[in-house]
């Protein structure tokens, strides 16, 4: 036992990770059971899931126990830079024509709009992590690369996170649009100690969908997340903690995406709170460097998160929700301004 640690927490412990095993468990089951493209208010209420709206810039959210993943700030981010022209060859496609290829899915013959839809899904992606991967900064007569500064490090093969079983992350389940897992990374904070490694793991997720809106959970969202605690829970290594945050990075159509935080309570309810959804139709709007700063953000642990009481949510965490409709785009704004006015539409 951990000495920092009481008995009573670790009775505490255990009887949640029993709760937490059996209530990840049974989702699982109901998800595959009865799978649907996305699943309203409702359904999540009968499912024992908890879905409300955050600002993932707002501070007292980020300040609050509630928040288990801190996107750096934007002064740090602000002390990198990327040169387009220096690009590998490879990368100036996705990046300095970002705008131009959003049309050139449909140029293929016979595609389907399934398939435009992930291809855009994917351009987002590719975008992300070619600028998380170039940004750099002098340090003396050095370059230092923004993507060294933190901890997050992609799973691979051999890792016991992997012996669950890819099941919900495999990314087909019959009778739901198709969806992608393009990064499952989890944070170390000694690279060559794995004791360092923390429970929290983070998502990329592109689906095939472009009907997503803001009250909804899309089936790749929500299972994705119950099979990543699931597989979690499973694990030698966290057997000292019942904390297993998610945090998913979501790409959809047209080609948009949001942000999620995951995480169950202490009633054994799965809480899932959802960023506005935002577009990325054409860069000079699209929130990049917000995403950039979750994609490196730093993971929050201790007792002080794991035995966080459901009661104690910032009152500021107003449920705001606004449908995202096909062929339509959102602007991207805060959500306290975000209002059910339709954009319109993509030319």
């Amino acid at each position: 036992m951990d000495p920092a640690t009481s008995p009573q927490e670790e009775e505490q412990r255990a009887q949640l990770r029993c709760r937490y095993y059996k209530a990840a468990s049974d989702l699982l089951q109901a998800l595959k059971s009865e799978p649907k493209a996305a699943y309203s208010i409702d359904d999540l209420t009968r499912l024992r899931v908890d879905l409300a709206s955050f600002n993932p810039e707002n501070s007292s959210f980020l300040e609050s126990k509630a928040c288990l993943f801190k996107p750096i700030s934007s002064k740090e981010l602000e002390e990198f830079s990327l040169s387009r022209s220096d690009l590998p060859d490879g990368s100036k496609y996705w990046y300095n024509e970002f705008d131009e290829i959003y049309h050139e899915p449909t140029l293929a013959d016979n595609t389907s709009s399934a398939y435009i839809i992930g291809a855009r899904a994917e351009q987002i992606f590719r975008y992300l992590r070619i600028y998380y991967s170039n940004l750099q900064k002098k340090s003396g007569r050095n370059l230092d690369f923004f993507e060294q500064f933190d901890g997050w490090y992609e799973i691979y093969e051999g890792n016991s996170f992997l012996d669950g079983g890819k099941e919900l992350l495999y990314g087909r389940c019959r009778g739901v649009p198709r969806w992608d897992i393009r990064a499952e990374r989890e944070w170390q904070e000694d690279r060559n100690d794995s004791e360092t490694t923390s429970p929290h793991m983070m998502l990329v997720v592109c689906t095939e969908d472009d009907t997503t809106k803001a009250d909804e959970l899309l089936f790749s969202e929500l299972g994705s997340i119950t099979q990543v605690i699931r597989n979690r829970l499973d694990q030698k290594e966290f057997e000292k903690t019942s904390l297993f945050p998610v945090l998913a990075i979501s790409f959809f159509g047209p080609r948009h995406g949001r942000l999620l935080q995951a995480n169950f309570t202490k009633s054994g309810i799965l809480k899932v709170r959802v960023s506005p959804i935002y577009s990325f139709v054409r860069e000079a709007e699209a929130p990049f460097d917000l995403f950039l700063r979750y994609y490196a953000c730093d993971p929050q642990d201790g007792p002080e998160y794991e035995f966080y009481s459901d009661e104690e949510d910032a009152p500021t965490q107003a449920r705001e929700y606004v449908s995202l409709s096909t062929e339509s785009e959102k602007e991207n704004i805060t959500p306290k301004e975000y209002d059910d006015t339709m954009s319109v539409e993509e030319s």
